[in-house]
């Protein structure tokens, strides 16, 4: 597994400016409050569209920095059918983001499916509710 760095932005509002100098590698994880989803969409809600304009104010802020936007699904539905809607979440995010002014060429997105689980989706055997909703996220990794 490679190790990531984080750089935790959970508690920053909108308009906030990072005085931190940051030494960033590939793949330092920026964590945001997870944008998560409802099952089997891809659409953004108000909280969803709230913590991408922090994203959008952190990519403002360091105008040279090139991110990956990383989508995840919960594991029920089929394996195809999970990696379609990953990549669905994703663009949802990036279009997101273009449409306040981040140009693509500052952005990728990649679906992962079901594969990169958070937290387990089964407790006890059982199918966990809140588990699963966690699961259902998009997550920001600094790729330049």
């Amino acid at each position: 597994m490679e190790e990531v760095d984080t750089l935790d932005l959970t508690q920053a509002q909108f308009g906030d400016k990072v005085e931190k100098i940051l030494y960033m590698l590939d793949a330092t994880k920026i964590k945001f409050d997870n944008i998560n989803f409802a099952t089997a969409r891809w659409d953004l809600n108000a909280e969803a569209k709230t913590e991408l304009d922090k994203v959008y104010q952190f990519l403002t802020d360091y105008p040279k920095m090139k991110i990956r936007i990383e989508a995840h699904t919960d594991y029920r539905g089929g394996d195809s059918y999970n990696q379609r809607l990953s990549q669905n979440r994703a663009k949802s995010a990036l279009d997101y983001l273009v449409s306040k002014g981040i140009a693509t060429e500052r952005l990728e997105s990649e679906g992962y499916g079901e594969a990169q689980p958070t937290v387990p989706n089964e407790v006890d055997g059982r199918a966990n509710q809140a588990n699963m909703a966690i699961n259902r996220r998009v997550e920001f990794k600094i790729v330049r």
